[in-house]
């Protein structure tokens, strides 16, 4: 009912990518995988994939996908940037092994990697929300300490701190381009 109210109001036949949006604890992954099959098989999506799932779950869901016959998860949406690499140690290797490409949100970790946010100015000289919370986890000493190796690196290459971070995000072998 939600991807046919959304096809409505996106005034469309079909999604092209589906994505089913953090842990659901109260379905079981069998109904949810099943689900997501009955909207390809339907014509209503195309390609299916999860929004940070740990990787174990992604896995189980895989494994029957695959056992199913069911159209495999293609894509992952997930947090990844410079100072926040956690999915490397099991999502990626995950996704490599099973063909699902990464697709990255928040590369710019809530814009602290965009080089404005320093020891001197944490706040960026603003009043924004990276002000008055953490909106993402980050060893904020490490991060500040990465800005200024990535200023560095911008000036050899004509390049923004922003740019820079993206460019080595597009160098993971995960990440969907």
């Amino acid at each position: 009912a939600e991807c046919e109210a959304s096809l409505r109001r996106l005034g469309t036949d079909y999604i092209d990518v589906y994505l089913v949006h953090k842990v659901d604890a109260l379905t079981p992954v069998e109904e949810t995988v099943e689900a997501l099959e009955t909207l390809v098989r339907t014509g209503k999506v195309r390609y299916v994939g999860f929004s940070n799932w740990p990787a174990w779950l992604a896995a189980k869901a895989v494994g029957i996908q695959r056992a199913r016959g069911y159209s495999q998860f293609r894509g992952a949406e997930m947090y990844y940037s410079l100072v926040g690499r956690d999915l490397e140690h099991e999502v990626v290797p995950f996704c490599l092994d099973a063909g699902v490409g990464v697709m990255v949100w928040s590369p710019l970790a809530g814009g602290f990697l965009s080089g404005k946010y320093t020891r001197e100015q944490p706040k960026g000289g603003s009043n924004d929300r990276l002000g008055g919370f953490d909106f993402l986890p980050y060893d904020r000493e490490r991060g500040f300490a990465l800005i200024e190796v990535l200023k560095a690196i911008g000036v050899v290459h004509g390049a923004s701190p922003a740019q820079v971070a993206i460019a080595w995000l597009l160098t993971r072998p995960a990440v969907a381009s």
